[in-house]
């Protein structure tokens, strides 16, 4: 089980709600063994202007990554994205790889 670092608030809720009223999806994908971005830094991928990589739960953690940190086997990757890019981002992190969840 993920640690989070941050309980849950009415006001995070509501701001979920807002994002699925004007077609943004909040994303978690777990990465596949066979996917081409493992190893690579986050500043290396080259995906959609119109999506955002929040956080990395990697060995039972949840933390924000930067630009330097790189995409390991079985990373869950949380993103926030437009709703056209979903198809396109669960076949970049792999053409196998699992959605977990989507708001």
């Amino acid at each position: 089980m993920l640690t989070i670092l941050k309980e849950v608030t009415p006001r995070d809720i509501g701001i979920l709600k807002k994002l699925k009223a004007v077609n943004v999806k909040l994303m978690d994908i777990k990465v596949n063994p066979l996917s081409e971005v493992i190893g690579k830094k986050i500043s290396d991928l080259n995906f959609q202007k119109e999506s955002l990589i929040i956080a990395i739960g990697r060995n039972d953690y949840i933390f924000f990554p930067s630009e330097l940190d790189e995409i390991y086997t079985n990373d869950i990757i949380f993103l926030i994205t437009s709703n056209k890019y979903e198809a396109f981002l669960k076949n970049f992190f792999g053409s196998a790889c699992e959605q977990i969840d989507c708001i």
